[in-house]
């Protein structure tokens, strides 16, 4: 079984890697967000495309690190304050940066649900003008669309 001091590094590497693959995912969520607004579909692609990249690289860092979390639990007590404090601040930071993501996305969501809303009223209220016109028989073509001349 690894030491406390092994499984303290393994922790604050984990979570060091953990804190830079989030940052990267932050960054790429504020220009989402900026691309939402301009409504740029193509460079949000692009974002979504560089995102998904990250989020696989992130599942397999918890991948690798495997039951390392459960380890850290059994034998941070076993550690002094001081000793465990790095890791404490490096989890905290990591929490702070993933509530800013989810904040981040969660906005972007709304933009794009109201966005599309938007567009549904617009669509719904094109589909009522046919349906109008059609009621008044605006697409029927004019009855009797010869000219007859009666002065013969």
């Amino acid at each position: 079984m690894p030491k406390p001091r092994e499984i303290l590094q393994q922790m604050e590497n984990f979570l060091a890697t953990q804190g830079e693959k989030y940052e990267q995912v932050l960054a790429l969520s504020q220009k989402q967000a900026d691309f939402i607004a301009q409504k740029d579909t193509a460079e949000l692609l692009a974002i979504l495309s560089q995102k998904q990249v990250l989020m696989g690289e992130l599942a397999k860092v918890s991948e690798a690190s495997g039951d390392l979390l459960q380890r850290w639990e059994a034998c941070k007590g076993t550690l002094s304050e001081a000793e465990r404090a790095p890791v404490e601040t490096a989890h905290e930071q990591v929490k702070a940066i993933l509530g800013k993501i989810l904040e981040i996305e969660e906005s972007g969501r709304e933009a794009l649900l109201s966005g599309s809303s938007e567009k549904s009223k617009r669509i719904t209220k094109i589909q009522k003008g046919k349906q109008m016109l059609k009621a008044y028989g605006a697409n029927k073509p004019a009855s009797g669309g010869r000219f007859t001349d009666k002065t013969k």
